[in-house]
């Protein structure tokens, strides 16, 4: 039985890193839940600043696209 992930930013599908952010991590929600077509990535400062061990309402667990590279097949 898998152990359930606890809800933080830090694992969340929505985080975007940032080195403008003290943390280094900014909320992309408003962002990804946008259809594709219509995104438009703004200045990071209209992302709020996160902590990596908050999280809100709208946590989704971040799943690796196994597309990804690094990953093993």
């Amino acid at each position: 039985m898998a152990a359930t992930p606890v809800p933080m930013c830090a694992n969340c599908q929505y985080v975007m890193p940032s080195i403008t952010s003290a943390t280094g991590l900014r909320c992309g929600h408003k962002y990804f839940i946008s259809p594709a077509w219509f995104r438009k990535l703004q200045r990071m400062q209209h992302y709020p600043e996160i902590k990596p061990d908050n999280a809100c309402e709208a946590w989704q667990l971040h799943t690796p696209d196994p597309a990804e590279p690094g990953l093993d097949p």
